[in-house]
């Protein structure tokens, strides 16, 4: 909350500094400037695409990531229910059948 007032006169000034400098590189550089312009606002949309781009793959992955918990949870829950039920050998004993099998 603190920030907040500084905050606000970025919001309010950023245009016009942006519209100042625009007007003072036409000044001193002529219409030249113009390719430096088109170059920023063309890297503006790579940067609006790329964005999107990463955040459909984090998204993707999360989901990933959040399935494997689950299972890994899920296998932990398991493998305390057998320590804690003290079944240890009979669940060996099944590995041990179906590994022979």
């Amino acid at each position: 909350m603190t920030h907040m007032g500084s905050q606000l006169t970025s919001i309010l000034h950023t245009p016009l500094q942006i519209l100042i400098g625009i007007w003072l590189m036409y000044k001193n550089i002529g219409l030249s400037f113009c390719a430096g312009l088109g170059i920023m606002v063309l890297m503006i949309g790579v940067t609006f695409i790329l964005a999107k781009m990463i955040s459909r793959i984090n998204e993707t992955t999360l989901k990933c990531k959040d399935q494997r918990m689950k299972v890994t949870e899920e296998i932990l829950d398991i493998i305390r229910f057998i320590k804690i039920n003290a079944i240890e050998k009979y669940f060996f004993k099944r590995l041990d059948d179906k590994r022979n099998a």
